[in-house]
């Protein structure tokens, strides 16, 4: 099975310059001396009262974390209405703990407050669950071209989850500094170092207050993690004309108390041709209430992966452990990939081993997988997955095969590349080397999440 690492889930977001109650925060008014927002054309989740504290990451690093929690916390005050805190560093430690015995694992301890981290991360990490609450709704912006992303696109992003992290280059902009009462930015190089999140936007935001750098109007608002000093009480505002990559939006729930996963996370795919069909085997007892996945990932014509701006579909299904009695099947689909949850229209009862079964419709789709371990996910952070026979299956020339049995993998490689249905061999490779190199590292589980309720 043919593994190609997502670059764009890695080699970007290596960004990194520098009880509960109910309640609503009073407005924050952040208008200028010479220039006052309209109601047409723009929105503020400050100005709809869900304001989040400005935080002060400190030392570069972890730039990552800061903006997430920001986005996680207030999504769960705007959609839940809940003021539930969301500590940055926590968020580190629950991703990369130095105690985790696999997963993402942080060499130095001492080194939470900096460690750096990328958005899949912390998508990973809440989708496991933190303090209570689980990850059911997360698009993945950061893995689709960002010329197919409309403005539109992330107004509604705003507008449905209270905000979207996104990564811009904050060391060296061409502009950033104070304008008609303003702090502004500017920057349409390609390059990236910081990750923030977008908050708001006014179409009408004057061009002129960008230090004669752009060409139209219109703005981002943002929140930034470099402490209340900083620009206009912790935020700005960047010209549309920017070179920000959105990145994340979440979506979290408490109405689950349990999720049970073979998969740390989903640092990597493998192919099994159109509509591939996986299944893992699970042993519990207790009620489903949904099941989570990554869905729209596909491979393009020429072998590399990318992730669906579109609307994309999967078949969920509960069944015996032996695939012979189907007990549940759901069908859904989403307006874009990402992670998502599958809430059960018929939540179902288990008691002992049952199967989960997905189906990703469409025409080559790249199945979620850990990925193999001993990589090294990013600097001072180790990736260490396992595999046991029994656990992952692929349905393959109608019949289940494990996946961890690496004859099956050759079988399912060979076959797809003499009937001519795998993508393209990386340059300088031929079919042996695919081959030993998908035996040498194996794809690990899918990526699936079983939640109770």
């Amino acid at each position: 099975m043919k593994k190609i690492i997502a670059a764009t889930m890695t080699l970007y977001l290596l960004i990194s310059v520098v009880g509960c109650s109910k309640k609503k925060e009073t407005p924050i008014d952040l208008s200028g001396v010479f220039y006052s927002h309209g109601e047409d054309g723009y929105f503020s989740m400050l100005d709809e009262g869900y304001v989040i504290p400005i935080r002060d990451q400190g030392p570069p690093g972890a730039c990552v974390a800061y903006a997430s929690a920001a986005a996680i916390q207030r999504s769960i005050l705007y959609i839940n209405g809940e003021d539930f805190d969301i500590d940055p560093v926590d968020l580190i430690i629950d991703s990369c703990s130095a105690d985790h015995e696999e997963g993402l694992i942080i060499s130095n301890e001492n080194g939470y407050a900096t460690a750096y981290s990328a958005s899949p991360a912390m998508e990973w990490a809440t989708a496991d669950g933190y303090d209570g609450y689980y990850l059911i709704e997360s698009p993945s912006y950061y893995g689709i071209e960002q010329e197919d992303l409309s403005r539109e696109t992330i107004k509604e992003a705003i507008r449905t989850y209270g905000g979207v992290t996104a990564g811009l280059l904050i060391s060296t902009p061409k502009y950033m500094g104070w304008h008609g009462g303003y702090y502004t930015y500017f920057d349409d190089s390609s390059r990236g170092d910081h990750e923030v999140t977008v908050i708001g936007y006014d179409d009408h935001f004057p061009k002129e207050l960008f230090g004669d750098y752009a060409t139209e109007d219109g703005a981002w608002l943002i929140q930034n993690s470099f402490g209340e000093a900083w620009g206009s009480s912790g935020y700005f505002w960047a010209s549309y004309e920017s070179n920000i990559r959105f990145l994340d939006a979440y979506e979290l729930t408490d109405e689950y108390s349990e999720v049970i996963s073979y998969s740390v996370g989903a640092y990597n795919c493998c192919f099994a041709g159109d509509n591939p069909t996986i299944a893992s085997v699970y042993e519990n007892t207790g009620t489903i209430g949904g099941v989570g996945t990554y869905v729209g990932w596909y491979y393009q014509d020429d072998g590399s992966m990318m992730m669906a701006s579109d609307s994309c579909s999967i078949t969920v299904e509960i069944r015996s452990s032996d695939f012979s009695e189907l007990l549940y099947s759901q069908d859904a689909t989403f307006d874009m990939s990402g992670y998502y949850v599958v809430k059960l229209d018929e939540a179902i009862e288990v008691d002992g081993q049952f199967a989960v079964v997905i189906t990703y419709h469409g025409e080559n789709m790249a199945i979620p997988v850990e990925g193999a371990s001993g990589s090294i996910y990013l600097p001072g952070i180790q990736y260490v997955t396992s595999m046991e026979e029994g656990q992952s299956y692929i349905y393959y020339d109608n019949q289940w095969l494990d996946m961890y049995d690496s004859a099956n993998i050759e079988y399912i490689i060979n076959d797809l590349y003499t009937e001519g249905n795998m993508p393209p061999l990386a340059e300088g490779n031929d079919l042996e080397e695919a081959i030993a190199e998908a035996i040498a590292e194996p794809s690990g589980n899918p990526y699936v999440n079983v939640l109770f309720i």
